[in-house]
């Protein structure tokens, strides 16, 4: 790769091949240069959109799988220098949390050619476990194949996911273990949820009352006066309305 330089000064990059042979009988050296200007600029834009991507990115040799190249996004999440990194392989390293799933991952994009959205737990240099998503193919680069893959990393989504579940499974136990009758309704007034201390209160079952609706309980006139309440509650006040309802053998209780 020895640019030439043209008329007006301007160093064009190209790739020269030269040999020796004859010409008229006399020696000389044969030059054939190809214009590189548009893959440099292609292998410019590729870089700059590499080192800057805020996802992370490597690029290792097929079939050795050492790394020849990361960004930014990838030492700063992992906390490995770039020393380290280059020339060394994942397995080296013990980056993935799952060996057996990393190389299934790693055949499939071997035999495909590209992955997609693949969720898999790397670990950073600290020992903390880092959830991403994976995607990858096979470039090439003179003559050479390599793996290109990129980590879009969702630890925090994840970990949001985590907490739903538990306040989810906190908000349900609660429910389920509450003294108190306790049901959820719709607009409409369709029970969604409700919890064995309503059954005992009601006399219906938990199939009875999963096909109920809360009119079922009470009268229209005194729905009519609870959702006007409701309608003049403002952010962060509570009420306590107290309603008469009708359990199943028919005798008459007081919900609040």
């Amino acid at each position: 790769p020895l640019p030439l330089q043209s008329k007006n000064n301007e160093l064009i990059p190209v790739e020269t091949r030269i040999w020796f042979g004859k010409w008229n009988g006399k020696d000389c050296i044969f030059g054939i240069s190809k214009d590189l200007s548009e893959q440099q600029e292609a292998l410019q834009m590729f870089n700059k959109m590499f080192e800057s991507n805020p996802a992370l990115m490597a690029i290792s040799t097929i079939p050795e799988r050492k790394f020849v190249n990361v960004n930014q996004a990838f030492i700063k999440t992992l906390g490995y220098s770039k020393e380290e990194l280059l020339d060394n392989t994942a397995a080296n390293l013990n980056l993935f949390n799952d060996i057996n799933k990393q190389k299934d991952v790693a055949e499939a994009l071997q035999k495909t050619g590209k992955i997609s959205n693949v969720e898999l737990e790397i670990k950073a240099k600290s020992g903390e476990i880092i959830s991403g998503l994976f995607s990858g193919e096979i470039i090439e680069s003179q003559g050479k194949k390599y793996f290109l893959t990129v980590m879009i990393d969702i630890s925090d989504r994840k970990k949001a996911e985590n907490e739903l579940r538990q306040s989810e499974l906190q908000f349900r136990n609660y429910i389920e273990n509450s003294p108190l009758g306790i049901f959820v309704s719709d607009e409409n007034g369709k029970l969604l949820i409700t919890n064995k201390s309503a059954t005992t209160i009601t006399g219906y079952s938990e199939n009875e009352l999963a096909n109920m609706n809360i009119r079922d309980f009470y009268s229209e006139s005194q729905i009519q006066n609870a959702i006007k309440l409701f309608n003049e509650i403002k952010n962060g006040e509570q009420i306590s309305v107290e309603l008469e309802f009708t359990r199943k053998n028919g005798t008459s209780g007081f919900w609040n």
